[in-house]
């Protein structure tokens, strides 16, 4: 499988006009690579059917494999906008219970005496500001 930094080089170097991407061989190798980096990273992020895209694209030509290269910066963007979303969200989801702490005891009358601690503040405007950044 091929990494992101490998996958970028590859696309600086298909864009050039050199006499190597005329070999049938680098061509098929590189696109044989790219398929498969799209195969294992589409099956990582949302197991996407990319029968569509590997039947319309089955010749190894320049063109092609360029495509493919193409694909596969995509959605290797795609997974790192994916884990941060997931990130976030699973904060969101595991700082749930002291959320509602801290709302069950603003809920409590003042009479009780209980005030809001500077940690607890912060907690609050650290989730709102999360909250936001999950909705934009």
């Amino acid at each position: 499988m091929l990494t992101e930094t490998e996958i970028i080089y590859i696309k600086t170097l298909l864009k050039k006009d050199t006499e190597n991407w005329e070999n049938k061989s680098t061509l098929a190798d590189l696109y044989r690579h790219c398929k498969f980096t799209i195969r294992k990273l589409t099956r990582k992020m949302a197991n996407i059917d990319n029968h569509q895209i590997f039947k319309k694209q089955k010749v190894e030509s320049r063109e092609n494999t360029l495509f493919m290269v193409y694909r596969a910066e995509r959605l290797y963007s795609a997974l790192g906008d994916a884990e941060k979303i997931f990130k976030h969200l699973s904060s969101h989801n595991y700082d749930t219970k002291e959320f509602t702490k801290i709302v069950d005891q603003l809920e409590r009358p003042k009479e009780v005496g209980v005030e809001f601690s500077a940690e607890d503040e912060k907690f609050i405007k650290r989730r709102e500001h999360l909250i936001k950044r999950l909705q934009s």
